[in-house]
């Protein structure tokens, strides 16, 4: 027989707190009352998108790790766009050099040094650490999401080198989409938000994903949610 859990507490909800035809279920150990669709839709959503394959650019991989009979669910996304990537490696060198080399090459070249130009110049290096930073980022750039017995980690970054948020779910954690505050072409990028009924501010991760990896790795933190 299938149960039902209080998406507030995730205490188990007996059938005669629940009303199908007027969408409520209310929890006898908090009190709470939820709508049941949000209980039993996004169950039936995530088996039915962890059937199919990983979309590309996502790899998913899931391991026991030794002496441990937890499975460690590891979600790694790479995405390159190559003429996108092309084009800013070309322009970020022309960036990069020409102002460099006009600003403090030259002085260099002269053996002179202008205090005022070199201040000029401190708004270029900034713009030049940034641009390089993302060249970096769209050539070997990762994002990594780890999910182990309750406890999770998302890093966003290159080799060792990045962000790293790390976070705690259980089968009443919320799992939710959002929209982030970074635009490309005019669009807002999507990302995904995790809340625990004992914490008001959900946990952010997963921005930069494309629509087709965003919903798997959706699907997968529901999965990994109800298994706890």
């Amino acid at each position: 027989m299938m149960t039902y859990r209080c998406p507030k507490c995730g205490a188990e909800v007996p059938m005669k707190n629940i009303n199908v035809e007027k969408d409520l279920m209310l929890c006898p150990s908090c009190g709470v009352t939820s709508a049941f669709s949000e209980v039993v839709e996004p169950e039936n959503g995530y088996i039915a998108r962890l059937s199919e394959k990983p979309p590309k650019h996502l790899t998913v991989v899931a391991e026991i790790e030794p002496n441990d009979v937890c499975e460690t669910v590891t979600a790694t996304y790479r995405r390159i766009v190559p003429g996108a990537t092309l084009f800013l490696v070309i322009f970020s060198c022309f960036w990069v050099g020409g102002s460099m080399f006009g600003i403090y090459g030259t002085q260099i070249m002269k053996h002179q040094f202008d205090l005022k130009i070199s201040l000029f110049g401190i708004p270029f290096v900034i713009g030049s650490i940034f641009l390089i930073s993302t060249c970096l980022f769209a050539l070997f750039g990762k994002r990594v999401l780890r999910l182990k017995r309750g406890n999770g980690s998302f890093f966003s970054g290159v080799g060792p080198i990045g962000k790293t948020v790390r976070f705690t779910y259980n089968r009443a954690t919320k799992v939710t989409k959002g929209n982030s505050n970074y635009y490309v072409n005019g669009r807002t990028l999507p990302r995904l938000e995790l809340t625990n009924p004992d914490s008001l501010i959900p946990v952010k991760i997963c921005t930069g994903l494309d629509e087709d990896a965003l919903e798997y790795v959706y699907a997968l933190l529901q999965r990994e949610c109800k298994r706890m």
